[in-house]
């Protein structure tokens, strides 16, 4: 069962969103000539880096579901859907947090939370 992002948390932010491609070819330098090049692998992960702005009921939401071991991702151990909302992605993809996501205050009660997620491929 893959868990969803919850509906009541927006999707990330276009502003600062990346995307890190894995390396899959494997070089090996030939004693004469060009190297020898070949694809290694088609299942690593992308790093994405995303962001959400959050107000402080939204934040709270986000850290119970990070957290909770039982219906959320039990401290980003678990894979789950989201939306990235961004136009040209895909409507859903799989993913879980490379790292434990950060929280840092905005002021007047909004929250910016960033993170790194591993993105499994289609």
């Amino acid at each position: 069962m893959t868990i969803s992002w919850p509906a009541d948390l927006p999707a990330v932010r276009s502003e600062g969103y990346g995307i890190a491609l894995p390396d899959e070819i494997l070089r090996t330098d030939m004693e004469a000539g060009v190297p020898f090049s070949r694809r290694i692998s088609r299942s690593n992960p992308a790093v994405f880096t995303v962001s959400w702005v959050l107000t402080k009921e939204q934040f709270d939401s986000f850290w119970d579901w990070f957290l909770d071991p039982t219906t959320g991702l039990n401290a980003g151990t678990v894979w789950f859907a989201f939306s990235t909302g961004l136009p040209g992605a895909k409507a859903t993809q799989v993913a879980r947090f490379k790292s434990r996501p950060k929280g840092a205050s905005m002021g007047k009660g909004i929250w910016m939370v960033s993170g790194e997620l591993e993105v499994l491929p289609a």
